[in-house]
C-alpha cells in the first residue's frame, strides 16, 4: 500500500464519506508512520465521532501516546451527549490520572453535563472544586454549567449560591436559575427570578425558561402566576406564542379547570400540532367533558392532524371519567384500525372497563397484552378492588410476587 503524507491524509479525511473509508484512512496513517501525529489522530478520531463510532474513537485515544487536551475534550463532549454519559466521566478521570492534566475551560462544561445526566452529585462537587482551584470559576459559560448541574441534581441551594456569587450575569445565567427552580417544583421562587430579570430589563427570559415557568405553575396549579406569565408572553416576548408555548398554556389552563381560557388560547393559535390538540382533549377529559373531548378529536381528524397514543389515552380517560363505555369501544376500534395500540393504550382501556364496572372486559384486555407495565398491573388490581372482587385481586397479586420484573409501587 502506498504511504501517505500528512497533507494527503488530511485531504482524504475531509472527503471521507463512510465508516469503512475512515478505517482505511486510519490504517494508512499507521502504515505511513503517522500514527504518532497528534493532529492527524485527532482529526481521525473526530471523524469517527461524527459517524457515531464512539468506541472506535475511544480506542484511538487509548492507543495514543500523550493525547492532547483537545483530543480528550472531543471525546468527553461526544460521550456527554450520548446515551452513555458515564464514559465521559471515565475519560475525564483518565485524563486527570494518566496524563496528570487539568483540562481547560472547554473540558468542564461537558464533564458537568455528564455529571448532571448521571445525577453524580459528589463527582460534580469534586469537579466544582477543581474549577475553583484552577481559577475557571470566573468563566461565565462554566459557571452557568455549574448552575445547571446543581439544578438538575436538585441541589437548588448550591445552584443559588453559584448564581449569587457570579456578578456578570447574562441571559443564559438568568434562564438557568429560573429553570433550576422550576425543574424542582419551586414555582414561586422561579417567578421571583423571572420578575427580577424583567425588572432589570437588560436581558429577557428565553422560551425554555418561560416553558419551565409555565410547567412549574401547571404542576403546582398556580393559576395566578400562570396568568401573569401568559400576560408577559402576549405583551413582551419577541419569540411570540409558539406551538410549544401555546400547548403549555392550554395545558396549564385546562389542568387548573379554566377550560374557557384553554379554548381561547387554542383557538387563537395559527398553528397547532398534535401536542396542542392533545392538551385540550386531555383537559376536557380531566374535567369530565367526554363529549367535548370526542368532538375535538373529530375536529382534529378533520384537519388532518395525526393522533398519537396520548390522544387515544386522553379520549379513553374522558370515557372512563363519565362511564361512556360505548364511546370507549369506538375509540378502541379506532386505535386498533390505525395501529395505535401499545401497552400505554392497553392500560388506559383496562382502566376504562374497570371504572365502567365491566371487570371481565378489563381482564380480557389485560390478558391479551403482550407487554405489561407496573401501571398495568396496578390498574387491574385497583379495578378488582373497586368492583368488590378482593379475592381475584389477591390471586392476581400472588402472580405478581412470582414475577421478579415487577414491583408494586
Amino acid at each position: 500500500m502506498k504511504t501517505q503524507g500528512p497533507k494527503s491524509l488530511l485531504a482524504l479525511i475531509e472527503t471521507c464519506a463512510s465508516l469503512n473509508q475512515l478505517k482505511q484512512i486510519h490504517a494508512k496513517s499507521i502504515i505511513s508512520g503517522l500514527s504518532y501525529n497528534h493532529f492527524i489522530l485527532t482529526q481521525i478520531a473526530n471523524s469517527f465521532l461524527f459517524t457515531q463510532s464512539l468506541n472506535y474513537a475511544a480506542r484511538i485515544l487509548v492507543q495514543t501516546q500523550e493525547p492532547s487536551i483537545f483530543m480528550y475534550n472531543s471525546m468527553i463532549k461526544a460521550y456527554s451527549q450520548s446515551e452513555t454519559p458515564f464514559v465521559a466521566l471515565s475519560m475525564y478521570n483518565n485524563m486527570r490520572v494518566r496524563e496528570n492534566a487539568v483540562g481547560d475551560q472547554f473540558t468542564y462544561p461537558f464533564v458537568l453535563k455528564a455529571c448532571a445526566s448521571e445525577l453524580a452529585v459528589e463527582k460534580g462537587r469534586e469537579v466544582h472544586g477543581v474549577i475553583v482551584r484552577i481559577g475557571f470559576d470566573l468563566d461565565r459559560f462554566l459557571s452557568s454549567s455549574l448552575l445547571n448541574f446543581y439544578g438538575v441534581c436538585g441541589k437548588i441551594e448550591s445552584a443559588r449560591q453559584v448564581f449569587d456569587e457570579f456578578k456578570a450575569k447574562d441571559v443564559v445565567f438568568w434562564n438557568a436559575m429560573i429553570m433550576g427552580y422550576a425543574r424542582n417544583g419551586m414555582a414561586l421562587e422561579a417567578c421571583e427570578v423571572f420578575r427580577e430579570i424583567v425588572k432589570v430589563g437588560e436581558v429577557a427570559p428565553n422560551e425554555g425558561a418561560v416553558l419551565a415557568l409555565i410547567s412549574a405553575c401547571t404542576v403546582s396549579k398556580n393559576l395566578k402566576l400562570g396568568r401573569e406569565i401568559h400576560g408577559y408572553v402576549r405583551k413582551e416576548v419577541t419569540f411570540g406564542l409558539s406551538v410549544k408555548l401555546g400547548a403549555a398554556m392550554v395545558d396549564l389552563y385546562a389542568k387548573c379547570g379554566c377550560l374557557d381560557y384553554a379554548k381561547r388560547v387554542f383557538e387563537g393559535m395559527p398553528e397547532k400540532n398534535s401536542v396542542v390538540w392533545n392538551s385540550l382533549i386531555s383537559g376536557y377529559s380531566l374535567n369530565g367533558f367526554s363529549r367535548e373531548a370526542i368532538d375535538l378529536f373529530r375536529d382534529m381528524c378533520f384537519w388532518d392532524v395525526k393522533p398519537d397514543r396520548y390522544t387515544i389515552s386522553g379520549l379513553l380517560s374522558a370515557c372512563a371519567q363519565t362511564g361512556a363505555i360505548n364511546l370507549g369501544n369506538w375509540v378502541r376500534k379506532f386505535a386498533e384500525k390505525n395501529g395505535l395500540w401499545d401497552e400505554f393504550i392497553g392500560t388506559s382501556l383496562v382502566d376504562l372497563y374497570a371504572k365502567c364496572g365491566s371487570i371481565e372486559a378489563a381482564r380480557e384486555v389485560f390478558d391479551q397484552m403482550d407487554k405489561k407495565t407496573v401501571a398495568t398491573w396496578n390498574t387491574i388490581l385497583s379495578g378488582y378492588a373497586s368492583n368488590g372482587q378482593a379475592g381475584s385481586a389477591i390471586e392476581l397479586f400472588d402472580e405478581i410476587e412470582n414475577q421478579v420484573l415487577f414491583r408494586i409501587a
